[in-house]
């Protein structure tokens, strides 16, 4: 689905650290093109457009500018034995236990997964490691959207 025949793949308006990590992704992810999204009115419709003409979305004519998108039900990130949170100290989110942590058996995981209360937790720097592998060429032929989004305050380490 090609959206924006000269996609707006300029980076020179963004912070050096986040410049930097996109050109990483792109030359990791190999894409064909990318865009940098603006949130302007004219791209939400280019996009909307698109979307409703592959099937991905589709508009609810009962409200104005409404529509649906549904996910589909094999993607893993609805799945929470799937879900890892990685930090560089498994502390940062739980204390161990004195009994420790039950090794994991699921042959789908990776081996230096640790089971906590909260959920799995992995070492920052292996989890990478396994993205890098996985991400590699993994956008060739498409468009990569960028999409700015900070997950938490600005200055948070986490964020």
């Amino acid at each position: 689905m090609e959206v924006f025949a000269n996609a707006n793949n300029c980076l020179d308006g963004l912070p050096a650290k986040i410049r930097n990590y996109v050109e990483e992704k792109i030359k990791l992810c190999q894409p064909a093109n990318f865009h940098v999204c603006d949130g302007s009115e004219q791209e939400n419709q280019q996009l909307l457009d698109a979307m409703e003409a592959a099937g991905v979305v589709r508009r609810l004519t009962k409200y104005k500018n409404c529509y649906i998108a549904t996910t589909d039900p094999r993607d893993v990130a609805r799945v929470e034995s799937r879900t890892v949170i990685c930090t560089k100290n498994m502390n940062d989110i739980i204390s161990t236990p004195t009994s420790g942590f039950p090794v994991v058996t699921d042959p789908n995981l990776p081996k230096n997964l640790k089971q906590t209360p909260l959920g799995n937790w992995m070492d920052t720097d292996e989890m990478l490691e396994i993205l890098e592998e996985r991400f590699n060429g993994c956008m060739r032929g498409r468009t990569m959207y960028v999409i700015p989004y900070m997950m938490g305050p600005y200055s948070s380490p986490y964020s």
